[in-house]
């Protein structure tokens, strides 16, 4: 699996290797467990109706994935007996009820959360996804090596159509952020650029287009190098990118560029300050609220050659025309190896991360 965006709480939209992205929805079985092991209800657990949800997922013997069980496939195998139910034999799914964390067993067939949509557009493998807070829009990347493949793609999680396609960047965009707002969509590539995209319509409208807003200046290229990640401030002001070069930059200030805004994305010029960290960036990640000085908390990991897994926590001061911060708060080391990615949960106020050892 090579990227993953959360659509909901029970659905996700994944990519991997291949040109297809896959739509996942948890099953019927699945959320009454979670609900019997947590002690929250159904009615706060799941705030949609229930109504049409898969009974659970069952792997055929021949597939790569896997298929939705509804309620009358489950009523069907009990009528044939269990001579011709045999889990070896055919596909099968075996309702069950938990009252404690699941087992190896459990998870390798019970919890499994059935494919339900799959979405094609893509010419070569699947690189990057995102999905915007309003959960109405999915933007997706895949490997390119020209102008016509790097294109951006948005889709509909109303209908799963392809709704637009975002040509700019001329290599693999390697990572995507919707603005907490709604109204920017923020790209970042291997071509060292970054370009920000800006809606047209209501955030919330299930059709919404994007239009070109600012992107990287060809006369002034802050980022010498890749450009690995990016995210944005939870205001929706500022947004930070991280680079191979040993960068961090914060630009900004968005909405105040957007109210004075003249034609054209070239002539809107972004104020930037850039920080050198020392070495090179993987991923960035900003904390969902201020710190109690009213600072914006940022997480960057580093690919250090004396220290692979660092964390390092920076506190930035932004205001409308000046950037201030400075100093690395805390480097925090648990991974073997190079971290590839942070993000920090909004309910729980946690950091989670993944590395190249395989570990969360």
């Amino acid at each position: 699996m090579q990227c993953l965006a959360m659509i909901g709480r029970f659905q996700f939209v994944s990519g991997a290797d291949e040109k297809v992205l896959r739509v996942f929805t948890a099953p019927r079985n699945f959320v009454e467990n979670l609900s019997s092991i947590s002690g929250v209800s159904l009615e706060k657990l799941y705030l949609g109706e229930m109504v049409g949800l898969p009974e659970g997922a069952a792997v055929p013997a021949l597939g790569l994935s896997n298929k939705a069980v509804f309620q009358e496939d489950t009523a069907g195998q009990t009528v044939e007996g269990e001579e011709n139910a045999s889990p070896s034999s055919q596909d099968y799914f075996q309702s069950c009820s938990l009252t404690e964390p699941p087992t190896e067993d459990h998870l390798l067939q019970n919890t499994l959360w059935p494919e339900t949509q799959k979405l094609y557009g893509h010419s070569y493998e699947v690189f990057s996804v995102a999905c915007n807070r309003a959960q109405t829009l999915i933007a997706s990347a895949c490997k390119a090596s020209k102008r016509d493949h790097a294109a951006i793609i948005l889709w509909s999680t109303v209908t799963w159509k392809q709704l637009q396609s975002l040509p700019f960047h001329n290599l693999t965009v390697t990572q995507m952020a919707f603005s907490p707002n709604g109204k920017f969509l923020l790209a970042v590539s291997r071509d060292r650029k970054w370009s920000l995209w800006k809606c047209k319509d209501s955030p919330a409208e299930p059709e919404a287009a994007f239009s070109l807003f600012a992107c990287t200046d060809p006369n002034m290229a802050v980022h010498s190098r890749i450009i690995w990640s990016c995210d944005w401030t939870p205001d929706s002001k500022y947004f930070i990118t991280g680079s191979r070069d040993k960068k961090v930059v914060i630009w900004g200030d968005c909405c105040s560029v957007e109210a004075n805004k003249r034609e054209g994305p070239a002539a809107t010029q972004l104020d930037f300050s850039a920080l050198e960290v020392g070495d090179s960036v993987t991923a960035v990640s900003i904390g969902p609220v201020l710190a109690s000085d009213g600072r914006y908390v940022v997480f960057c990991p580093l690919c250090c050659l004396r220290c692979p897994n660092a964390l390092v926590v920076l506190p930035l001061n932004l205001s409308l025309c000046s950037y201030s911060c400075v100093t690395v708060r805390r480097r925090i080391v648990h991974h073997r190896n190079q971290i590839f990615g942070c993000n920090v949960c909004v309910a729980s106020a946690s950091l989670m991360t993944h590395g190249s050892n395989i570990t969360l």
